[in-house]
């Protein structure tokens, strides 16, 4: 099989995304898909894997400690990078 070679008469694409623009297109994907939880993502998380209240798409704060019990519990929830992760809610920003 040849290898693909640009030629001078081809033209590199131009619609391809920066990966600033792909990570801000997740992140706001996510703030709007996903219910902000807070420091109760651990319960929450538990509560849907456990079929005790309606899945849903979520994301907050777990320690580590939560973090591997969680794993071990076989709930699929992971870190979400840095750059990822929304601006928290208005309503949900503590003033004190």
């Amino acid at each position: 099989m040849a290898p693909s070679v640009r030629t001078s008469k081809t033209k590199p694409p131009t619609n391809i995304p920066k990966p600033a623009d792909m990570i801000a297109a997740a992140r706001d994907y996510i703030s709007k898909t996903h219910d902000y939880v807070g420091d109760q993502f651990p319960d929450e998380a538990r509560a849907m894997h456990y079929g005790e209240i309606d899945t849903r798409p979520i994301w907050g704060e777990a320690n580590s400690h939560d973090r591997v019990a969680m794993q071990e519990e076989g709930i699929g929830a992971i870190p979400l990078p840095d750059p990822l992760v929304p601006a928290l809610p208005k309503d949900k920003l503590k003033l004190n």
